[in-house]
């Protein structure tokens, strides 16, 4: 997931900077074209990853319901590491 995040922001840059230019030449846009391969796969790995986060959410959530502290210490625990490193 970190690795994710850090492709996201580096390549967000990359973009931004080439769409920034007055005009996209056949160079510019094979440049777009390679840094979307990598965005893409930063956006499948971090929607993956929310998607089970979401599920260790809604486990602290029942737990926390069902007097389980435990669960919920634990489970919390692993879903503040994950958004931690969305969330800086």
């Amino acid at each position: 997931l970190q690795q994710a995040v850090t492709n996201m922001s580096e390549y967000n840059s990359k973009l931004e900077a080439l769409l920034a230019k007055d005009e996209l030449g056949a160079k510019e846009l094979h440049e777009v074209h390679m840094i979307t391969y990598t965005l893409e796969n930063a956006l499948q790995k971090i929607q993956a990853e929310l998607e089970e986060t979401a599920e260790v959410l809604e486990e602290v959530h029942i737990a926390s319901e069902t007097n389980k502290p435990e669960v919920v210490k634990e489970k919390g625990q692993v879903y503040l590491q994950t958004t931690g490193t969305l969330v800086k």
